[in-house]
């Protein structure tokens, strides 16, 4: 399986927090992606054709008019089924927390859940800021900030965002956490946040999935992930 059939169209850096992409399919084969674990949430959906996303043992099949939520920090694969096209939007994990926080507790410290999602909303924003990406016009910049905060807020309101989880009694978990919090302009891999663990690829999957697996039945916590939180200056200054 070859990703040779697909091609990046589009690929758009407004900010240090919001990337804007767009993909096509232009083959007739089955094209898988290399496993990745972004620093940022992705928002990916399908203009046509047919993708499929693998996290872990689990399949999510993503059909036109349909948006893919994946969550900072979560390894999965892409897989172009047939020819088609995917458009995507990346936002740091720090403007996500930002906008959570502004929520008040019913959102403050929330995590997010790799799903699929039916929203027109959504799809709408989604498309609308890759079309003002693409301007490089008078306000473009203001309106992509605005349009990426609208779909923040939609994201957390969508059936992805769930209440705030226990924090991880492995402070090597931790560590990570906050590296996937902080680090938001870096590409990291899982290979990254292994050492940073100070554990093996392996160890540390199996280590991270097993407390995932917890912080999902332990909704009842009053105990959030302890991002840090700093203001847009400083990072974009840092």
């Amino acid at each position: 399986m070859s990703w040779d059939d697909v091609v990046l169209t589009a690929d758009h850096t407004p900010t240090d927090h919001i990337q804007v992409r767009a993909w096509e399919h232009r083959g007739g084969r089955l094209c898988r992606g290399p496993a990745a674990a972004h620093p940022a949430v992705e928002i990916s959906w399908v203009e046509s054709g047919r993708v499929v996303y693998r996290i872990g043992r689990q399949e999510l099949s993503v059909s036109a008019g349909s948006t893919m939520i994946v969550p900072w920090g979560v390894e999965h694969t892409t897989d172009f089924v047939v020819a088609g096209q995917v458009g995507s939007v990346r936002l740091s994990a720090e403007m996500v927390c930002e906008v959570a926080a502004a929520f008040g507790p019913a959102r403050r410290g929330c995590r997010l859940t790799p799903g699929v999602v039916t929203s027109s909303r959504l799809l709408s924003l989604g498309r609308l800021i890759q079309s003002e990406a693409a301007l490089n016009g008078l306000g473009q910049l203001l309106a992509v900030e605005a349009l990426s905060e609208a779909l923040a807020v939609e994201l957390l309101r969508s059936d992805v965002a769930c209440e705030s989880t226990a924090a991880p009694s492995d402070p090597r978990i931790s560590a990570v956490l906050d590296q996937i919090a902080s680090c938001y302009s870096e590409a990291l891999t899982v290979d990254d946040l292994a050492r940073t663990a100070g554990m093996s690829r392996f160890h540390f999957s199996r280590r991270f999935g097993c407390w995932s697996a917890r912080a999902r039945t332990n909704t009842s916590s009053r105990r959030g992930w302890r991002r840090p939180r700093r203001c847009y200056g400083a990072a974009t200054a840092a």
